[in-house]
């Protein structure tokens, strides 16, 4: 991230977002400099909860993006059937929101993953 912000010039292309230049290209290095130091921070205080997936969505919601709406589905099926997962994660002790849980908490898991890895490394 420092030698591409070393490094002269007018666009940034990037994979999903397609090209942007001048100042906003200079600003969204900062920012992925800045958004990366806050997960690695956020992964160093949760070191001794990294494999507890519900925990983690949760300190998640709390710390880093609060205010976030928990995701929901909105069609009947999708209802009826998180509904009853969502059933059997609260008697089993888990109410994790189940939408949540499929579309974040995987990223979470890699992410630790990872995190654990150079850490063990290092």
């Amino acid at each position: 991230m420092n030698r591409l912000r070393q490094t002269p010039y007018d666009t940034l292309c990037l994979a999903h977002f397609g090209c942007i230049g001048g100042t906003e290209a200079r600003s969204i290095l900062d920012e992925t400099a800045d958004t990366y130091k806050t997960w690695w921070r956020w992964y160093e205080r949760h070191t001794d909860r990294l494999d507890d997936t519900e925990y983690l969505l949760h300190a998640m919601r709390e710390e880093i993006i609060p205010g976030i709406a928990v995701l929901r589905p909105v069609s009947f099926g999708m209802c009826v059937l998180l509904g009853l997962m969502t059933a059997v994660g609260t008697v089993t002790g888990k109410k994790t929101a189940m939408l949540d849980k499929l579309a974040l908490g995987d990223a979470l898991k890699r992410l630790a993953t990872g995190y654990k890895i150079y850490t063990a490394a290092y």
